[in-house]
């Protein structure tokens, strides 16, 4: 969870309002709840051992992480359309859940996006994802 304290400010506002979605909502808490009841300490010690290595493609039960993402970020939307909070734009707050929902639908992380760009426009050399992230 480190890298969503740092980075881009809409991605600095995604995870807590996921996490609002869930929290602060009882019935999505309780669906939340329901739907990881049955995850073992073996099924919570896979996903922190293989996400940092195979990101949205990790296989978990009869899919994959980025089912998880999107079955989450849907339930956290319902939540804080529930809350019907507007921001000074007037939209509720899933408003924040964009940048994150734009990862899960394509399926490519941040990560991925510069791994790709080193290894291709950028040839190699760092001196870009120094100059382009700097926040």
């Amino acid at each position: 969870m480190r890298g969503t304290d740092g980075g881009p400010w809409r991605r600095i506002c995604a995870l807590p309002a996921l996490w609002v979605g869930l929290l602060y909502d009882d019935t999505q808490l309780n669906k939340a709840a329901d739907w990881i009841a049955d995850w073992t300490l073996d099924d919570h010690a896979y996903l922190r051992n293989q996400v940092p290595k195979l990101g949205l493609c990790t296989p978990f039960k009869d899919g994959n992480v980025r089912d998880l993402a999107l079955q989450m970020l849907a339930m956290s939307r319902t939540g804080l359309q529930k809350r019907a909070i507007k921001t000074s734009c007037g939209k509720d707050e899933s408003v924040h859940l964009a940048t994150i929902q734009e990862i899960a639908d394509t399926g490519v992380t941040s990560a991925e996006s510069k791994l790709g760009k080193y290894h291709g426009v950028w040839q190699h050399q760092l001196d870009e994802i120094f100059r382009l992230f700097a926040y």
